[in-house]
């Protein structure tokens, strides 16, 4: 173990996120996030009974609903903690809390090291449940323990938390100064901010987020629990909204992956078309399959470039959230040396993130516009293609139909007194075996010869008037 902070009463909190209605879900994926929700609290047995309970407590409009009667669930012995669940708007939080301490009479003569050690097993049990059932949103860790000494040196103070930070090894492969992203101080309380940013692109906020609070020896525990009561509230909203800009991001870097690989393919497909009116013969139904494909990847685009602007308002909007609150701290604060700005950093990192969404959008919006083009063009194709063949067609109908009339109107004309003088001058005596054969087949062959005559002719005329 790291050398041993000089602090008592530490204790540590998880502030677990997600996302629970929104624009398109169904009942059942509703419900479905429910009963995961419930299950970091429940076994399957007790939700299944109470999930009608659960169900009445979420109708409530209010932005902040707690979910429980009781407020919070205790922790069953030998940790001391407890569970509190709410709703926050459009999503479920959970906050997570553990002090170490035994439920025993004998819990407050445990030393700093032994509570250290209790509260790294809760932390390392609540790691690997969030990472079997992970927060959709994302998560916030926070730490809270009194400076024994009365030190005011800050250097000391911060080598205070960064002890903490090590021995609690919430962030895994932990660099203090890699880490550190800011401190300040609120109600005369030290803060120091850490972050292991998210490197992976999977649609989901991975980010490991830890903010330590250590109050100075001065503060009575009448103060400590006022300054808990206040912060706990706030801190959860700051993180609410904190998780919500940096799961939105994320989303909207997949979904520019998959706007720029469509790009690629609106690309090849402009690019081919050329080579396609090189050939003398189009195949239609290639064509035909070709604009079904540009047409489904035109509405997988179109929808996309529609969450676009749907995650730049959601970033504006917990942004501006994030920023009221921050000025709500500020104005409960009645020390001269409040100093929050090293929260401001990450509303000035929202509105950046906000503003490249709005570029990102621009610039695909133009990358895909070829697409129309392509799609406009295959369709005057397609039509010029149909056109064609069915001109084709009707010359065909027109040729023929003149081929059967000539032929009819000859077969009409020759009679069967005319068939058998025709036929006894060319074979002779009616009685011969051949005789009846020809006087069957030769007005047919005469009539068919003449339709042929006609056809040709008929098509001889129609090329000559489309010259």
């Amino acid at each position: 173990m790291n050398p041993i902070p000089s602090i008592s009463d530490p204790s540590v909190d998880i502030f677990l996120y997600d996302l629970y209605s929104g624009l398109g879900k169904t009942e059942a994926e509703i419900d479905s996030d429910r009963r995961r929700f419930w299950n970091r609290i429940y076994d399957e047995t007790y939700i299944e009974q109470n999930i009608e309970t659960f169900k009445k407590k979420e109708r409530d409009f209010s932005n902040h609903i707690e979910l429980l009667d009781s407020h919070i669930k205790p922790f069953d012995a030998p940790l001391d903690g407890y569970y509190y669940p709410v709703k926050l708007g459009d999503t479920l939080a959970l906050q997570i809390n553990c002090t170490g301490r035994n439920n025993d009479p004998d819990r407050e003569q445990n030393s700093t090291e032994e509570r250290l050690l209790e509260l790294q097993k809760f932390v390392s049990i609540i790691r690997d449940h969030t990472t079997k059932i992970p927060p959709k949103l994302g998560k916030s860790w926070l730490f809270l323990g009194q400076i024994d000494s009365a030190t005011q040196d800050l250097k000391e103070i911060e080598k205070i938390a960064e002890s903490c930070c090590k021995n609690l090894e919430i962030i895994k492969d932990f660099n203090w100064k890699q880490n550190l992203i800011g401190q300040g101080i609120y109600q005369e309380v030290y803060f120091y901010e850490l972050e292991q940013p998210d490197t992976l692109l999977d649609g989901e906020n991975q980010t490991h987020h830890l903010l330590i609070c250590l109050f100075p020896q001065y503060k009575t525990q009448t103060e400590i629990d006022k300054i808990t009561g206040d912060l706990y509230p706030d801190l959860m909203a700051l993180f609410h909204y904190r998780s919500k800009i940096l799961w939105v991001y994320e989303q909207s870097r997949t979904i520019k992956a998959t706007l720029k690989r469509a790009a690629g393919e609106i690309k090849n497909m402009v690019e081919n078309i050329s080579k396609w009116l090189e050939r003398s013969q189009l195949n239609l139904n290639r064509l035909q399959k070709d604009l079904g494909n540009a047409l489904e990847v035109s509405r997988v685009c179109g929808t996309h470039l529609g969450y676009f602007q749907e995650q730049l308002m959601n970033i504006e909007i917990n942004g501006k959230n994030y920023k009221n609150r921050l000025q709500w701290m500020r104005d409960r604060d009645n020390s001269n040396i409040c100093d929050l700005k090293f929260f401001e950093k990450f509303a000035n990192s929202a509105k950046d993130k906000a503003e490249q969404i709005e570029i990102d959008y621009k610039v695909l919006s133009e990358s895909l516009k070829p697409l129309n083009s392509f799609i406009q063009i295959v369709e005057g194709i397609i039509e010029l293609e149909r056109t064609k063949n069915e001109r084709t067609l009707n010359d065909t109908i027109a040729i023929a139909g003149v081929g059967i009339s000539v032929a009819s109107l000859v077969a009409s004309t020759i009679g069967q007194e005319e068939s058998r003088e025709m036929v006894e001058q060319l074979f002779g005596v009616p009685n011969r075996p051949y005789f009846e054969i020809a006087l069957t087949f030769l007005p047919l062959t005469i009539s068919v010869i003449f339709g042929l005559m006609g056809a040709g002719l008929t098509l001889i005329a129609l090329r000559f008037f489309k010259k």
